[in-house]
């Protein structure tokens, strides 16, 4: 998600069921925000209101197939807002609300100093063994010939995070500065 959308400034899932530990240092790791509910809190939420949605993993597709027939003619729309809100009975208003906070924070918060780099680089330089590079090591010069040019976007926001993106044209740069400046001026409109 990170790479297909870089200037996303908060990427959160909201996950109800099971969740290990190793899936939620996964979600974590990746710089997604995680708000979750744990499955028997959402089976719980429905059978409050009169609602069966657990079967046995070993339940056959008949016994499957009248839950989900039951399910469909009792949740209606009064016993939706009714099970949303035992959900948040049983989850907690405080770790809904704190959830909303840190969204609205990432989102909230402006770009505070923008820093566009160019950076050239060299031909690589190829060896065949350590022993060339030690050699090599010992009066070091890269060559500038031809040297190949990328361009850095850095954005510091408001709330301490940063943005990085390493783009091969000043093309690529002026797009990612219009999505940057899209968001900041759609987040000062709110």
């Amino acid at each position: 998600m990170r790479e297909t959308y870089p200037t996303a400034r908060f990427l959160g899932v909201v996950w109800a069921g099971d969740l290990t530990d190793r899936a939620r240092e996964f979600v974590r790791t990746r710089d997604i925000d995680l708000f979750y509910a744990p499955k028997q809190k959402v089976i719980d939420a429905f059978s409050n209101n009169r609602i069966a949605i657990d079967y046995s993993d070993t339940a056959s597709e008949e016994a499957k197939q009248v839950i989900g027939s039951a399910f469909e003619t009792r949740f209606t729309p009064r016993k939706r807002r009714a099970v949303a809100h035992t959900l948040v009975e049983l989850i907690g208003k405080a770790a809904i609300d704190s959830y909303v906070d840190r969204v609205r924070a990432r989102l909230s918060a402006l770009p505070q100093e923008i820093r566009l780099i160019l950076r050239n680089e060299s031909a690589p330089l190829v060896f065949k063994s350590l022993d060339e590079v030690s050699d090599f090591f010992k009066e070091p010069t890269f060559r500038m010939d031809d040297p190949q040019a990328s361009y850095i976007y850095e954005v510091t926001y408001s709330d301490g995070t940063e943005f990085e993106r390493n783009v091969p044209s000043v093309e690529a740069l002026k797009e990612l500065h219009a999505q940057v400046e899209a968001l900041a001026v759609h987040v000062s409109n709110l």
